[in-house]
């Protein structure tokens, strides 16, 4: 026992239950256990650190490096350092070396929720939902990591499923007594960006209730009540948050928006209401039976002959009234228009009683606009106005310069787009502006996805960051294009489109600011822009049909309003604009259709002028095909919401001139004049009643009447002229020509010149040639020795000058004549032209034969150059202006027209035998014997073409007075040029 006891253990032996002390084991319990310490004291010097600022985050991360390196299994220390890596030194990429090291010395779900959190910062938001999914695997029933992997999801872009997660997280954070708002603001996100805006508007109310300090929530409810057009509940969020900052540019341009909003927009209720369907009327289909076809412009049975009317349907009186004064003669057409008026009518019309109609309508204001408007106004309202119906009342006014002054501001504060990149709400970092998918360490807290699938430019910005640039500009565009001040809206959406050039809002809105000054040409240019980056941009489409229509391009019109409706088939404007366009392409059916479907889709809140408007419209169509149930209802429904009685008989003495009841449209017509004398159009409907009577004076009494009443109408003086050419009044029709001239040029002038050089130039010009100075340098009647060419040379340089270049360039509308768009309507629906004629050279034309008639050739020849440059190779023009230099003297530039009348008609003798004339004055005997020969034999009992070459030659002045000058006989009268056309194989009359 002695020698057992006394041997050494070399050895550390362990046996169960029993403890053998070992120096070694000792010394090494005791390095772990200083480590350990040593790895305690890192880390709370780490964290005692202000890790603010990169120099103390970066020895925070040194400290914690020392402790794991003191204590590597600790995961406390692995979490510190890889969290102080990923959020303080803004390294997540590095941190996710440590956070593996983390979950494999400790898989549990906190740790794979770090992970999954670092992941995010990195947007590789797959692996990240996966480690939230293990770590829910684990604790399914955990609040916070359901509302975490619904933020992934939410930045993912998978809507649906991240407001499913919201939705199963809420009960449990509320049983863990955790905060809600932040849950429920992201469900009502989610359901925002799907389009669920009423449970948007649940949620977000709901998290406004529990976090009312928070802006986050305030941008994003009021961008919602701004979207719903609930100004009054949008504006006092967005002031608050604007006040508190005062640096965001997103929040001063949202309170703008919404002041420019309450300015130019209706408010709107919520719901939708119930749609107010119309009177049942039934369209009915346009009947196969044939009507009277309207009587085309020049036709013999419309127009009269210049030899004079046979009067037809005269009064008693009619004899004597050539013997009666002026006054006399007006007041004796009053008491017959009187005595007209009154007679009953004996169709289905009601007999009213006039005088307390036309006392109702100064008192009660009938719905009939302006007087004397463009028929087309429905279209100039919408172009005119951008889209926007208001009143620049004194409160309108007010929001529409304060929004401006915060535009401005606003300005002055944005940001360019790398500025704003990490930029968030100042007072509450716990938000975070995102766009999907895109790596940031958005965790928790009010998550916004930007995503321009929910706004456009001129909705409210939730944050700076969602500002696009030139947005700014085209806001503060849409102030100035309110306000009127074009110039400064059209700058500012050109430099939208400069900074934005893929947008189609601000090539539209340049085309909005063209049609705002009738520049409808620019306006299609700049649409048809838009629509070339987006083809389905609805405002493009309407704005294009509606310009495209007020240039009278209808077929190509009504494309792009059929485009329109595809778009938005519940918009009752493009269903009217749809049928105001059928109806001008005479495709009444559709047109009746189409203006039904726009009543079925008006709102409860529509004034009462659109729905007459629409009414009346369809009672127009219903005339046309013989609907005459539709005609008598729309014709009362338009009575019930206050069309003006002036109207409907102006439509049923139309209807009734139309079908050939002219003594029963005349009755209409009367009552239309006396119940509206301020209107020129039923003036004017009636005159064109008086022209097919032949009632001559009463039909210039009723042209004079509406000259008053549209002293700028060059049209009316045109057909004023016309009416005093038939009647072979040459002095006073070359006055009215003149007038109309004079007139043509000035609109020109001051739609584009704007200076006065130009048109007094042309107007010098069209009343004196300056072939006159080469007639005096002439030699008698042989045309001097000047050569052919420089006769047509030097006469085309000083006739048609400055003036041909004006009708060369723009758009083609310069320095033309076309009926007046407000007297159009009536002569359309009588004659069924599809479109205005272009009256131009029919005016010069004429102008010159009148001014040959009292024998002022150079005047003449001056207005016939106008006309043969405007219709070249037009037979009647050349014919007349060869007449006219001959009777000047100018024979040499009358010898090629002659020809060119020839080459079109062979078989005019008058131009062969002012052609053997020429030949004359040019000394070549032979060839004007020829011609001679010919105008005789084809008249041979004509005694002018009889006379002897001889008698010719000695009589030569006389000939050229009594034969060669234009003058009012039927050689000189064509009524429409229109049916001359060059190509024309025929004889024209002498």
């Amino acid at each position: 026992l002695t020698n057992d006891m006394s041997r050494k253990f070399t050895e550390h032996h362990v046996r169960p239950g029993v403890f053998y002390f070992s120096p070694k084991a000792h010394n090494e319990r005791h390095e772990v256990k200083l480590r350990r310490e040593e790895a305690q004291n890192y880390y709370k010097q780490a964290k005692a650190l202000d890790t603010g600022t990169p120099e103390a985050a970066e020895q925070a991360e040194h400290l914690l490096s020392l402790a794991v390196a003191a204590w590597p299994q600790n995961a406390k220390f692995l979490l510190a350092l890889a969290n102080c890596i990923c959020f303080k030194r803004k390294d997540p990429e590095r941190a996710l070396y440590w956070y593996d090291h983390l979950v494999d010395a400790a898989d549990c779900p906190a740790h794979r929720i770090a992970r999954a959190h670092a992941l995010a910062c990195l947007a590789w938001l797959d692996n990240a939902l996966s480690d939230i999914q293990s770590a829910l695997a684990g604790e399914p029933e955990n609040g916070v990591y359901l509302q975490l992997r619904g933020i992934v999801q939410e930045r993912m872009g998978d809507f649906y499923e991240a407001a499913m997660d919201f939705t199963a997280a809420l009960p449990l954070l509320k049983a863990s007594g955790c905060a809600l708002s932040e849950c429920i603001f992201n469900r009502g996100y989610c359901h925002r960006l799907m389009g669920n805006h009423a449970e948007a508007l649940r949620d977000l109310e709901d998290a406004q209730h529990k976090a009312p300090a928070s802006n986050a929530i305030k941008m994003t409810l009021a961008s919602m009540y701004m979207a719903k057009k609930r100004y009054d509940d949008a504006l006092p969020l967005f002031q608050a948050v604007a006040a508190s900052q005062r640096s965001s540019a997103a929040a001063i341009n949202n309170v703008a928006l919404v002041y420019y909003m309450k300015a130019t927009k209706e408010d709107d209720v919520d719901a939708l209401a119930a749609r107010r369907p119309p009177p049942a009327l039934k369209v009915a289909d346009k009947p196969a039976t044939s009507k009277a076809q309207p009587q085309q412009q020049g036709s013999k049975s419309t127009h009269p002959s210049p030899e004079g009317p046979a009067p037809t349907q005269q009064g008693p009186d009619h004899a004597d009234r050539s013997k009666m004064s002026e006054e006399q003669r007006r007041q004796a057409r009053k008491e017959e228009d009187a005595a007209i008026m009154n007679e009953a009518l004996s169709d289905d019309d009601e007999d009213d009683n006039l005088d307390m109609l036309k006392a109702r309508s100064m008192t009660v204001g009938y719905k009939k606009g302006t007087a004397n408007e463009d028929p087309k106004q429905w279209a100039l309202s919408v172009v005119n106005s951008g889209a926007s119906h208001f009143s620049l009342d004194p409160a309108h006014l007010g929001w529409l310069r304060t929004s401006l002054e915060l535009f401005n501001k606003a300005m002055a504060l944005y940001l360019n787009d790398a500025e704003r990149t990490f930029a968030c709400l100042p007072s509450n970092q716990d938000t975070h502006a995102i766009h999907e998918e895109e790596a940031a360490d958005a965790w928790s807290g009010y998550l916004l996805i930007l995503t321009n699938q929910v706004r456009v430019p001129g909705s409210a910005a939730i944050h700076d960051r969602e500002l696009e640039d030139g947005e700014l500009h085209y806001n503060r565009g849409l102030a100035y294009l309110a306000l009127g001040m074009l110039l400064e809206a059209e700058e500012d959406f050109a430099e939208a489109l400069r900074t934005a050039p893929s947008h189609a809002h601000y090539p539209h809105y340049r085309a909005v600011v063209h049609g705002r000054k009738g520049e409808f040409k620019e306006a299609v240019k700049w649409n048809l822009s838009a629509l070339a980056l987006n083809p389905h941009y609805f405002p493009a489409l309407y704005h294009l049909g509606l310009c495209l229509y007020l240039q009278g391009r209808n077929a190509e019109s009504i494309a792009q309003l059929d485009l329109a409706l595809a778009m938005q088939p519940r918009s009752s404007e493009v269903m009217e604009a749809r049928g105001r366009v059928l109806q001008e392409l005479d495709r009444h059916t559709e047109a009746l259709m189409s203006l039904q479907d726009a009543l079925w889709h008006l709102s409860p809140e529509e004034s009462s002028d659109r729905i007459v408007r629409l009414h009346f419209s369809m009672a127009q169509s219903a005339i046309i095909t013989h609907s005459s149930e539709m005609l008598r209802t729309s014709l009362s429904q338009a009575k019930l919401h206050g069309q003006d009685p002036a109207s409907v008989y102006g439509l049923r003495g139309l209807l009734a001139h139309r079908e050939g009841r002219l003594h029963h449209a005349r009755v209409c017509l009367s009552r239309a004049v006396f119940l509206a004398p301020e209107e020129a159009r039923f003036l004017f409907d009636r005159s064109q009643l008086m022209l097919d009577l032949q009632e001559w004076e009463a039909c210039l009494d009723d042209l004079r009447g509406a000259m008053e009443l549209l002293p700028d109408c060059a049209s009316l003086y045109y057909t004023c002229a016309m009416i005093l050419y038939a009647k072979g009044n040459m002095l006073q029709a070359q006055e009215n020509f003149e007038k109309a001239v004079e007139m043509v040029l000035a609109q020109e002038q001051k739609r584009k010149l704007g200076g006065a050089r130009l048109v007094n130039a042309t107007l010098a010009l069209a009343s004196n040639s300056h072939l006159s100075q080469m007639a005096r340098s002439s030699q008698g009647g042989t045309g001097g020795t000047e050569s052919k060419e420089r006769w047509m040379r030097m006469g085309q340089a000083a006739s048609l000058g400055d003036l041909k270049k004006v009708m060369a360039s723009g758009d083609g509308a310069e320095c033309t004549l076309r009926p007046d768009p407000r007297l159009w309507e009536g002569t359309k629906f009588i004659t069924g032209a599809a479109s205005p004629p272009d009256l131009t050279a029919s005016l010069w034309y004429h102008l010159g034969c009148a001014r040959a008639s009292t024998h002022s050739y150079e005047g003449a020849a001056a207005a016939l150059e106008q006309a043969h440059a405007y219709l070249p190779g037009h037979p009647a023009i050349m014919h007349e202006l060869a007449k006219a230099y001959l009777a000047m003297g100018c024979v040499e530039a009358a010898e090629p027209l002659l020809t060119g009348v020839l080459s079109i008609q062979p078989g005019n003798a008058w131009a062969l035998f002012r052609r053997a004339l020429c030949h004359m004055a040019a000394k070549d005997y032979d060839r004007a014997a020829d011609d001679l020969s010919s105008a005789k034999a084809m008249l041979p009992d004509e005694p002018v073409l009889a006379v002897d070459v001889k008698l010719i030659r000695a009589k030569w002045s006389e000939m050229v007075r009594q034969h060669l000058g234009p003058g009012p006989g039927s050689e000189a009268f064509v009524w429409d040029l229109a049916q001359w056309p060059p190509a024309l194989q025929k004889s024209l009359p002498r």
